[in-house]
C-alpha cells in the first residue's frame, strides 16, 4: 500500500522508517525480557499500526502539497495533525484503562 503515497522517495522513506520503528520495538521486548503473550503482541501490534497510520497519511500529505519543503510540512501536519493525535490519544487512554486493572498480569 505503500505506493499511494505517490512518490518513491516517500515511499522509500516511510519503509526504512517503519523498518528501524520494528526493530526498535522488538529490541525492547528483548532488552526488557518481556514474554511473547497475548497482552505483549496486542500493544505490539497496536504500535505498529500507530506507526504505519502516522508515517502514511503524514508522507502522503506532504507528497500532495505543493510548494517548498516548510510549507509542505506546515500544510500536512495541518491537514492530518489534529486527526492523528486524536488517534494516539484515543488509543493511549483504551490501553491506560488497564493499569487499574486487577488482572493478575497487570498486578504483577
Amino acid at each position: 500500500m505503500l505506493f499511494l503515497i505517490m512518490h518513491p522517495w516517500a515511499d522509500l522513506i516511510v519503509t526504512a522508517v517503519l523498518v528501524v520503528n520494528l526493530v526498535e520495538l522488538y529490541g525492547f521486548v528483548y532488552i526488557l525480557n518481556l514474554k511473547l503473550n497475548a497482552v505483549t503482541l496486542i500493544n505490539l501490534m497496536t504500535a505498529v499500526g500507530i506507526n504505519v497510520e502516522f508515517l502514511t497519511h503524514i508522507g502522503r500529505s506532504f507528497m500532495l502539497v505543493s510548494g517548498d519543503k516548510a510549507h509542505r510540512v506546515a500544510s500536512a501536519m495541518a491537514q492530518l495533525g489534529p486527526a492523528v493525535l486524536c488517534g494516539g490519544v484515543s488509543t493511549f487512554l483504551g490501553i491506560f484503562c488497564l493499569a487499574f486493572s486487577y488482572y493478575k498480569y497487570f498486578v504483577n
